[in-house]
Parts: C-alpha cells; structure tokens; sequence
C-alpha cells in the first residue's frame, strides 16, 4: 500500500503539464530496507501533503519505519526506511 499511494501520488500531482518519470528502488542492508519511489515532474507551487501522506506515515510508523520526502525543481523523493525483520509485539 505504501508504494502504491507514493506511486500514486507522483502520478497526481507531478506532471499537471504533461509526462515524467517515475522510479522505484530497494536497497538492503543486512536489517534495513529502504524503498525510494522517485519522479522528475514539478510539484504545485504552494502544496502541501494531503490524506496520502498521512496515510502513508501511518503505515510506515507501524512497521517502526521512517519516511523522507524531499521535493524540489528536479522533482520529488520519498525514501521510506523499516527494520527487514518486523516484531509486532514491539
């Protein structure tokens, strides 16, 4: 669900003027995993996050992870980092 919303999103908001790119990357350490989802597109002047990023800060909270999105002229990044091992007990 979290890729999907972040997916989700760049389609919605970054290309109001046309296409872009969009990018999805993993990476693992030998206990974290991150997953970056990348675009190229231009974010409305003024945005702010709406329901979808709650959302996803929510579900990345439950699995004790972090969430970074950075967006800029080049574009939007949103990085979400999580143990590879989830206890749900913790």
């Amino acid at each position: 669900m979290i890729v999907f919303e972040l997916i989700t999103n760049s389609a919605r908001h970054a290309f109001l003027s046309g296409t872009g790119k969009i990018d999805l990357e993993l990476f693992t350490t030998s206990n974290m995993i991150a997953c970056r989802i990348s675009d190229n597109g231009v974010a409305h002047p003024g945005a702010v996050p709406g329901r979808g990023l709650r959302i996803v800060a929510a579900l990345v909270s439950r699995l004790h992870g972090t969430i970074d999105v950075k967006s800029g002229p080049q574009g939007t990044s949103s990085t979400v980092i999580f143990p590879m091992t989830y206890n749900a007990e913790a």
